[in-house]
């Protein structure tokens, strides 16, 4: 098995047209097929490039900059075949799920992630590199031509930097939209929500703290159940071991 065998390759074509994405984005082969008003978007915010034995940081940048199947190879080998480890990755399904005990492959065989950030980003620079404020305008660019293709009910966004540009971009874009509300604090960080329409549709965009470190994930778990309580029910229900 790869994860040709995992991945729904129907929304291809649309994603070659869409100016200034850099990596085709992962859609479960049952994503389409969830039932009403449960199709879920998970958004990350950037591909880090680190230097190894092998390979230059520069080097890193510059082929995986180029290779449009790089988040597909990402998903495939990390969280779900365990061939190295990120513990933003590994973490995500248990921020839904509430719990360890998942079906790994049947979780991601039913939501669609892409990366937010469309350029590889330095993590051995000193500090560690972060987008710019170009790259979140950017972002929301092609944010708004992914969800015209993807047409999810809901999107998480595993980070909440990018809700600092929404207004802006949203403004620049002419798009109809709900804008950014600060709705409640989990340990340090805030969780925030917007809304975005498409096809007379407003989708929800709920922002929480980036998982990669000093993260809880049943708090957050918690948050985006008050948030989504039928959505996030379904989710358990579809691909909790023994649900």
């Amino acid at each position: 098995m790869n994860y040709q065998d995992l991945v729904d390759p129907s929304y291809d074509t649309s994603f070659s047209s869409v100016p200034n994405l850099r990596w085709t984005p992962w859609v479960g082969r049952t994503y389409s097929g969830a039932a009403f008003g449960k199709r879920l978007l998970i958004v990350g915010e950037s591909h880090y490039a680190k230097a190894n034995p092998n390979q230059t940081v520069e080097a890193g940048i510059e082929k995986y900059n180029g290779y449009k199947e790089f988040t597909r190879e990402v998903i495939w080998e990390c969280p779900i075949s365990g061939e190295w480890p990120n513990r933003t990755l590994e973490i995500i399904p248990r921020i839904f799920m509430g719990d360890k005990n998942y079906r790994r492959e049947e979780f991601w065989q039913g939501v669609a992630f892409y990366n937010f950030i469309q350029r590889m980003v330095n993590y051995d620079a000193k500090p560690p590199e972060r987008p710019s404020k170009d790259d979140f305008m950017l972002g929301w660019t092609v944010f708004y031509d992914v969800l015209k293709v993807l047409r999810p009910d809901y999107c998480v966004f595993l980070g909440s930097t990018a809700h600092q540009c929404f207004w802006a971009a949203m403004k620049n874009m002419g798009a109809d939209y709900s804008d950014v509300k600060r709705r409640e604090k989990v340990g340090r960080c805030w969780g925030y929500r917007a809304g975005l329409k498409i096809a007379d549709n407003e989708i929800p965009l709920v922002f929480i703290q980036h998982p990669g470190k000093c993260f809880s994930p049943p708090e957050w778990h918690q948050f985006l159940w008050r948030e989504f309580p039928s959505e996030i029910s379904d989710a358990q229900n579809r691909y909790l071991a023994g649900g």
